[in-house]
């Protein structure tokens, strides 16, 4: 039992386009919001970072550059690294002070150390520092507040200064420590020959960055504001002027709908949409599309009780065509000394592929195989009239050749329609077992050879049936001898695509018809008709399918008296 689907929950097309403007709108704030919000903080940053600069450099200024070369001159000596050293292993950085009274470098240190305090007052900086370099890197030279033992410490990374050349081109930089932002640069002192010292300060941007985000916040609540008077707008008109139109254009298809179900349609629905827009347009395309429908429905009602008529005669048309085409097939008991077995398959009700034999006279018997160049009624017209006028002519006594001549001209005559016609035509002289043979325009046949092998005959092909009056057409002469067989057919068969729409095409024949193993040309023929089949699979059949076997008199009877002939005597026998 077929599962039923569960309805879809509905949504209003008003809170769809609502939604959807809600988006776009929160969409295009975002993005300039964004451009905007990027250029004010760069140009917050730009402010930040030449504040900094003018911090450091106005600090540069305000400390004394002989007084750091001292300090220098006093980390960079060996007798400051031992007694460093000393310290360090002792962890008792009194050892550092007490070398620096001694030698008189406390003095300026506590000098250096009050200047650079001074500092947060003078240029309202938070912290700065002293650093001096050389080849071998850089090292601590001052900061206020640091222990003894920080002096000369030295400094693996500095940020912003790589290497010593590259000192000068330190550019400021932001970083975030103890909950706070700070933004830090470097300048070198004056007259602090021959090291190079250079002084750090650091500016907090705590308030600053606090704006910024009070800023933020407000444009946001603004933009909340904007975005809700906006949606209540949209979805107001949205209600008045599309959705309410929207609704009743479908109330009233669905009205049309189900009265077109039931059958009961009397007049078209009118939603009676009046917005002087697309939607009216849109209203009365429906109404002229539903009394489109309404006409339709009472021309397909009326076509629809012709074609139980028309499907009748079809049925009718089959059955006349089948009957035309010999069914009882000969075997060599017969007079016809031959095997044969024929079968049509038309792609529509009726076709315009067609086959016959029958006997001239007592000693001999025509094949005849056509294919029209259309399909259904009008191909089956064609061939009936093709497929008599073959008969007449070939009736009286005319060869292969002259009957194609014959009914060719014929054709021509009665063939206001432009269609044409292919044809193969054999008569076989059953005494002499000679075949005589014309082409007009069809399919090589297919001959098998007294030591079971079968090959396309490749003769020439004449022009079609039905094309110019005064076509000609050549005879070939075939002998066959007891047991030799042959199999022609129409396009219908090497045409026959698979599901890929590739074609059986004329090799896969000639295999199907080697591998047979068929003793019969019934067999003959429905092994080729299955391995089609089996190709084709579930493709359609866009074409006639027509198949015809003959076996003179029967191969698998006079086998035994060729055993003992040689490969070239019977190759030689078969006469192809």
């Amino acid at each position: 039992m077929e599962k039923r689907e569960e309805p879809r929950k509905r949504t209003s097309l008003s809170r769809r386009i609502q939604n959807l403007l809600l988006l776009s709108v929160i969409g295009a704030a975002m993005i300039v919001y964004s451009i905007t919000y990027s250029f004010h903080v760069q140009s917050m940053i730009s402010e930040y970072f030449s504040s900094s600069e003018k911090a450091s450099h106005d600090a540069a200024k305000l400390i004394s550059g002989k007084d750091a070369s001292k300090l220098c001159e006093m980390i960079f000596s060996k007798e400051y690294r031992d007694i460093a050293d000393q310290a360090s292993d002792a962890q008792n950085p009194e050892l550092i002070h007490s070398w620096m009274i001694e030698h008189g470098y406390e003095e300026t240190y506590r000098r250096m150390e009050e200047a650079m305090d001074s500092l947060k007052n003078t240029l309202d900086v938070d912290d700065s520092f002293l650093f001096a370099c050389d080849e071998s890197g850089v090292y601590m030279l001052c900061q206020p507040g640091i222990a003894y033992d920080d002096i000369g410490l030295y400094l693996e990374e500095v940020r912003g200064i790589e290497n010593y050349p590259n000192i000068r081109k330190a550019k400021p930089w932001i970083f975030y420590v103890f909950q706070t932002f700070y933004c830090r640069s470097y300048y070198p002192l004056e007259n602090t020959d021959p090291y190079m010292v250079f002084i750090g300060t650091d500016i907090t941007l705590t308030d600053s960055v606090n704006r910024e985000i009070r800023f933020l916040f407000l444009i946001i609540l603004i933009s909340i504001v904007i975005l809700v008077i906006l949606s209540m707008i949209s979805l107001e008109f949205s209600e008045k002027y599309l959705t309410v139109p929207l609704s009743k254009l479908t109330e009233a298809s669905d009205r049309f709908a189900k009265q077109h179900e039931k059958s009961s349609i009397s007049k078209p629905e009118d939603p009676d949409v009046h917005t002087n827009d697309e939607l009216e347009d849109l209203n009365n395309s429906i109404y002229y599309l539903e009394k489109s429908v309404l006409a339709q429905q009472k021309e397909l009602e009326k076509i629809n009780r012709n074609k139980g008529r028309l499907d009748a005669e079809l049925t009718i048309a089959r059955e006349i065509q089948k009957g035309v085409m010999p069914d009882h097939f000969p075997q060599d008991t017969d007079r016809y000394i031959t095997d044969i077995y024929a079968l049509n398959e038309p792609a529509r009700e009726v076709g315009g592929d067609f086959y016959d034999f029958f006997m001239i006279d007592d000693t001999h018997v025509a094949f005849v195989i056509g294919d029209v160049s259309d399909k259904g009624v009008p191909a089956a017209l064609f061939m009936m009239v093709c497929k008599l006028l073959i008969e007449e002519y070939a009736q009286k006594g005319l060869e292969a050749h002259e009957v194609l001549m014959a009914a060719n001209k014929r054709l021509c005559e009665l063939n206001r329609a432009e269609m044409f016609v292919t044809v193969w035509i054999g008569i076989l002289d059953t005494e002499t077992g000679i075949l005589e043979t014309a082409n007009g325009g069809h399919e090589n046949p297919i001959f098998r050879l007294r030591n079971g092998k079968y090959k396309y005959f490749d003769d020439v092909h004449g022009l079609v049936l039905g094309a110019l009056p005064e076509t000609s057409y050549q005879k070939y002469e075939i002998q066959m001898k007891p047991g030799d067989a042959l199999l022609v057919y129409s396009d219908g068969v090497t045409d026959a695509m698979d599901e890929k729409k590739e074609r059986f095409e004329e090799t896969r024949l000639l295999a199907s018809v080697q591998n047979s193993g068929a003793k019969t040309a019934k067999q003959l023929v429905l092994a080729v008709r299955k391995d089609i089949a089996e190709y084709s699979g579930d493709a359609e059949q866009f074409d006639d399918i027509t198949l015809l076997a003959m076996i003179y008199r029967n191969a698998f009877e006079t086998e035994e008296e060729d055993e003992g002939k040689t490969a070239a005597e019977k190759e030689e026998d078969s006469g192809v």
